[in-house]
């Protein structure tokens, strides 16, 4: 496939496998016959699904900039009770991600040290790093997480608490939301609110 200029893009065709107790990834690149398999979670009779954030477990990717979007490495766990948003990475390798929402994401994190715990014993051949939790809504990698907590709604990472009543999707930059008290206004991706 070829974009403007004549430049090559390539198209990744990714997708989630449970076998018994453990969950892998197959990962196959556009114009190669090449396919990789990375094993990412094993030993995890607890975990409902393992699904991305377009909640599915296949997805198919051409990388692009957009003026918002979430590293490929974050996966939705999903058990009985949570959902809960979580890095996995290779330990043999670092996928660093160059984003500009990273301060973002670090920041509003929440650091659930009984549960990361939890995910230490996984696997030796992967990283599982716990980033949120709650009742979660995915709208796909370009979209922040739409989360719901004492029926309050938010996004994540923009919000840390959910403290709307309501919410809009996101149209580009701008969320429309309307807080517990009726006030209405936007929220920006990058988490600034906006009243009127």
């Amino acid at each position: 496939f070829f974009g403007c200029g004549g430049t090559r893009i390539t198209k990744i065709k990714r997708n989630i496998e449970r076998h018994r107790n453990s969950f892998y990834e197959h990962k196959v690149i556009s114009g190669t016959k090449d396919e990789e398999q990375f094993k990412m979670m094993t030993n995890c009779s607890w975990v409902k699904d393992l699904m991305y954030l377009n909640d599915s477990k296949a997805i198919s990717s051409i990388p692009f900039h957009s003026d918002f979007k979430f590293p490929n490495d974050f996966y939705i766990i999903k058990t009985d009770t949570k959902d809960y948003l979580v890095k996995i990475r290779p330990r043999s390798g670092y996928y660093n991600y160059s984003n500009k929402f990273k301060s973002l994401i670090e920041n509003n994190s929440i650091k659930d040290l009984d549960f990361q715990k939890h995910l230490n014993g996984i696997n030796e051949e992967s990283i599982v790093e716990f980033i949120f939790e709650g009742q979660l809504e995915t709208l796909g990698y370009d979209h922040p997480i739409k989360f719901t907590k004492n029926s309050l709604i938010g996004y994540w990472p923009q919000n840390k608490e959910a403290k709307y009543k309501t919410v809009s999707e996101f149209n580009g930059l701008f969320a429309k939301i309307e807080m517990p008290d009726g006030s209405k206004g936007w929220l920006d991706i990058h988490g600034t609110e906006y009243f009127f």
